[in-house]
């Protein structure tokens, strides 16, 4: 009965850490007050931003983009352990003809937000 219960408990441990690890590799939207923008420019065909994550350890991963009511909403990704080798700094090129009537950009977690364009 103890070698089962044993066995059990290292079962249990091992899927903990397994999930943990693979957790870690997938991308988490990152809090507004964790992203430095460097440089803001909003032209007559390009939004460019860029800028670096200033959490320890965590790489860029990516965004998405979302729009309601002419404010631009962008979510900033990160990971623990991204593939492909990017760094903690992020170059954003957007299309300003699919959002051509903006008045406002936010970076948005799903809960904070900061904005960033027209600066306060």
């Amino acid at each position: 009965m103890k070698k089962k219960r044993v066995l059990f408990t290292t079962f249990i441990i091992s899927l903990v850490i397994i999930f943990g690890v693979v957790f870690m590799f997938f991308s988490k939207t990152l809090s507004p007050n964790s992203i430095a923008i460097s440089e803001m420019n909003v032209g007559d065909k390009i939004i460019s931003i860029k800028g670096s994550i200033a959490e320890s350890g965590t790489k860029y991963k990516g965004y998405s983009i979302s729009e309601k009511n002419g404010t631009l909403f962008i979510n900033i990704k990160g990971s623990l352990f991204p593939f492909g080798g990017k760094g903690s700094s992020f170059d954003i090129q957007i299309n300003k003809n699919e959002y051509a009537h903006i008045n406002k950009i936010l970076l948005y977690d799903g809960t904070h937000n900061r904005q960033i364009w027209p600066e306060k």
